[in-house]
């Protein structure tokens, strides 16, 4: 079996990933809140900022989509991946590859953002976790935007890589 017909039968695998990763969020983003409600009103631990640690990551885990558009719009002034739509330019075995390797990263990205929120909440009892936390949800927004995140980076290496990138990704 060669390496076209292992990928051609991997990438459908992958699709039914991306709505998982979603739906994971958005209930792990759930039981944050609840968390964070519950620390608000026990007599124990009303700290402000003990309940803000847990609604916060959970209210961006809840509204994920909402969230990756809208640092997806800072980043790159245009709509976030809304899933694991890329189709990759042309019709030769390379192409497989690249559509495979966008997935994959697309995927990572999506998982990236959800440890993030799940590491922010963390940082509000150990603070030191806020730069990996952050680094997560950044990295989690480019991983998803893989593209996009290649286009604007070849654009700001001048028209020879541009090129190149655009005619890689089908991006023109």
């Amino acid at each position: 079996m060669n390496g076209e017909l292992v990928l051609q039968s991997l990438i459908p695998t992958l699709q039914p990933w991306w709505p998982t990763i979603i739906v994971i969020g958005e209930i792990t983003g759930f039981f944050m809140i609840v968390s964070g409600l519950i620390k608000s009103a026990s007599k124990h631990d009303r700290s402000t900022a003990n309940v803000l640690w847990s609604i916060v990551p959970g209210l961006i885990l809840v509204n994920f989509l909402s969230f990756m558009d809208t640092l997806a719009q800072s980043f790159f002034s245009s709509a976030s991946a809304t899933g694991l739509g890329y189709t990759p330019p042309g019709n030769d075995p390379t192409s497989l590859y690249i559509q495979f390797a966008v997935y994959v990263v697309m995927l990572v990205g999506a998982a990236g953002v959800v440890q993030g929120a799940i590491l922010l909440k963390r940082a509000g009892e150990d603070g030191r976790l806020v730069g990996t936390a952050l680094t997560h949800l950044v990295g989690g927004v480019f991983g998803v935007n893989i593209v996009m995140f290649a286009t604007t980076l070849a654009n700001s290496m001048g028209p020879t890589v541009a090129g190149a990138v655009a005619r890689l990704m089908g991006t023109h």
